[in-house]
């Protein structure tokens, strides 16, 4: 049996680039899904209120963003009477991917290889074990 040792994350600076924009759409469109939970609106209403139409509300929620930009999304919060910040970040060699928002981090295993010789066994955080 090989003992492959398999890379996950970004490999090069365009993956990365990717990696990051792909990063704050999923944190976003979370923050917004729940913000909708916590003021009690649905897709529907969020649409009625911003004058769009339940399928645009859709897209923005689930396909990639589709072409979220900051001033949709602070329409968004002012539909539902809530305010959105950006944080800023540091990133340095040391601390590239440490600062992975929380409901990503189960998906970092820093300083762990995985090999295909360990396919089989169960070495899932408890968590996630069903």
């Amino acid at each position: 049996m090989s003992n492959q040792t398999y890379n996950f994350g970004p490999q090069n600076e365009e993956e990365e680039e990717i990696f990051a924009v792909e990063e704050l759409i999923l944190s976003t469109q979370l923050l917004i899904q729940r913000s909708m939970r916590e003021v009690k609106t649905n897709q529907s209403q969020l649409a009625k209120a911003l004058k769009l139409s339940d399928a645009r509300i859709s897209q923005l929620l689930n396909d990639e963003g589709a072409n979220m930009t900051l001033a949709t999304v602070a329409k968004i919060a002012n539909a539902m009477n809530v305010k959105f910040a950006l944080v800023k970040e540091t990133k340095t060699e040391e601390t590239k991917g440490e600062n992975i928002p929380h409901h990503l981090k189960i998906f970092n295993r820093p300083a762990r290889v995985w090999s295909d010789d360990s396919a089989n066994k169960n070495d899932l955080p408890l968590d996630l074990v069903a």
